[in-house]
């Protein structure tokens, strides 16, 4: 049976002009190979921008691990450093001891600090009067014309300063025994900050035994100092300034040689009239230089209550 078809049946292409559908075809076609390379374009820009955020994340998650990868053996994880920090209370008598000695022909003052905790003044020199107070000491560098403290420090629970580059750090928490320690990551600085301690951090010169020669950006003779510890007795801290006039090298190999596991720079050189009480409460001597009492920074050692 044949169906009649009615004109009002025929397929119509609106909007194609006078264009057959083929060419309508190809005229759609050819729009979109037209369109083609500005999306591939848009594509590609946008592959090399996460591209860009998965190289920075690498290159951050790379910095921070390495931030945090000591090429130095120590002689305490920060963990442990930690747990000396809360368990070593002072027992006996505090005090503070003067021997001179040498080794390889450095010749030095040293003094062991017993029983006594440690604090930071970052105004005034502190008042040798005050029976509490056993020894005193310059803290840290600070920048000539700001003289702002260079590296992380944190006085009485409050961070004051940014860097971790110097590796070695001193730290105590109130009522407790400084601790001495090398590393750059945050389990110490987060425990002594959240404790209301006070902390510093310099250049590294012995750590586990080992000199640190990475650590050494003073060049030159000069007379050093330092703070050191040793592993047979965790709960004492131990100063050192020589009277010759050394290397960071030869300080260094002389802090090894007489038997110190770690060891932290401070920049302060030798005093000749140095400040300290002895186990009686005595003081031995007093820093009578204006020029050692100027408005800088110091670590104090002092007993928990005046006597």
């Amino acid at each position: 049976m044949i169906n009649n078809i009615n004109e009002d049946d025929e397929v119509k292409i609106i909007g194609g002009g006078n264009l057959t559908y083929d060419e309508m075809m190809r005229k759609r076609q050819s729009r979109l190979n037209d369109e083609t390379p500005k999306s591939k374009g848009k594509v590609l820009v946008l592959l090399l921008l996460l591209l860009c955020c998965v190289v920075c994340a690498l290159a951050y998650f790379l910095w921070n691990a390495n931030r945090h990868n000591l090429k130095y053996d120590v002689s305490r994880t920060s963990e442990a450093v930690v747990n000396d920090l809360g368990q070593y209370k002072p027992e006996g008598v505090p005090s503070v001891s003067l021997v001179k000695d040498s080794v390889n022909g450095v010749v030095f003052k040293l003094y062991t600090i017993k029983n006594l905790t440690m604090t930071l003044e970052t105004e005034t020199y502190p008042d040798e009067s005050d029976s509490a107070i056993y020894f005193i000491s310059r803290a840290m560098d600070y920048r000539k014309d700001s003289k702002e403290m260079i590296g992380e420090f944190i006085v009485d629970g409050k961070r004051m300063g940014e860097g971790r580059n110097r590796l070695a750090y001193m730290a105590s928490l109130p009522g407790g025994l400084p601790q001495i320690g090398i590393g750059c990551d945050d389990v110490v600085p987060d425990f002594v900050s959240g404790r209301d301690g006070s902390m510093i951090r310099q250049f590294a010169l012995v750590s586990a035994g080992q000199i640190c020669t990475d650590q050494f950006e003073l060049k030159g003779k000069v007379t050093r100092a330092a703070y050191m510890w040793k592993e047979d007795s965790p709960a004492v801290v131990y100063f050192m300034e020589t009277l010759t006039k050394e290397t960071l090298y030869d300080f260094s190999e002389a802090i090894v040689d007489y038997g110190f596991t770690d060891a932290i720079y401070i920049t302060d050189g030798v005093w000749e009239h140095r400040f300290y009480r002895d186990e009686t409460g005595a003081a031995r001597d007093t820093t009578a230089s204006a020029e050692k009492k100027s408005k800088r920074q110091y670590v104090v050692f002092k007993m928990i209550s005046s006597r």
